[in-house]
């Protein structure tokens, strides 16, 4: 049988979101509004892991606010 006095005091009461990231990001995207950036320039100027980087991305795409030119392999995304 589990011991579920454990769970007591482990475990969130909520899950705060935070959009610091989204927000830098987006902040790039405006001032540098003519340039091609990588998912990778993010990770390695940002310090944030590349799985992160690639949902910040993908929820700009979304709500259109960038969009996206491949190239090979390579998306290149720019403000729209």
């Amino acid at each position: 049988m589990t011991n579920l006095k454990h769970f007591e005091k482990v475990g969130l009461d909520s899950i705060n979101e935070s959009n610091e990231t989204l927000l830098e990001i987006k902040e790039i995207f405006e001032k540098y509004p003519k340039k091609y950036f990588t998912q990778k320039m993010f990770v390695v100027g940002l310090t944030k892991s590349n799985p992160y980087v690639n949902k910040c991305l993908n929820r700009l795409v979304t709500e259109k606010f960038i969009t996206y030119k491949k190239e090979g392999k390579t998306k290149f995304y720019i403000k729209i």
